[in-house]
């Protein structure tokens, strides 16, 4: 049995890299953008990094994702429950700050002492 929560995006939202149909997706590919929402849901958060914007995501078909060439034209915008789909093009949204950038290469960066 599939959750609800699937059943709906995969109804109501279409790939935000290819405009193709996730009806047959075996899984959501939630990808974050490096770009500001500046909406609720749904959107990445960061509990790492105190402060952080929300973060505009997209939902990337299974195919797209099987290229590995992961480059997605739009972010979406929704009320829970995807009645009502808002596709923002990536290059019309604004960037995160450049604290956010530094941070999370920061976070990326392998410790000596937790390796």
């Amino acid at each position: 049995m599939e959750c609800y929560l699937k059943t709906l995006v995969k109804q109501n939202v279409k790939c935000c890299q290819c405009d193709g149909s996730l009806a047959d997706a075996k899984h959501l590919n939630i990808v974050q953008t490096g770009k500001l929402a500046k909406w609720k849901f749904p959107s990445a958060g960061n509990f790492l990094i105190e402060n952080c914007p929300p973060e505009a995501v997209a939902i990337i078909c299974d195919q797209c994702v099987s290229t590995g060439n992961i480059k997605p034209v739009y972010a979406i915008e929704s009320e829970p429950g995807y009645k009502t789909v808002t596709y923002h093009k990536i290059e019309d949204l604004e960037d995160e700050p450049e604290w956010v950038k530094k941070a999370k290469e920061k976070l990326s960066i392998p410790s000596p002492i937790m390796n």
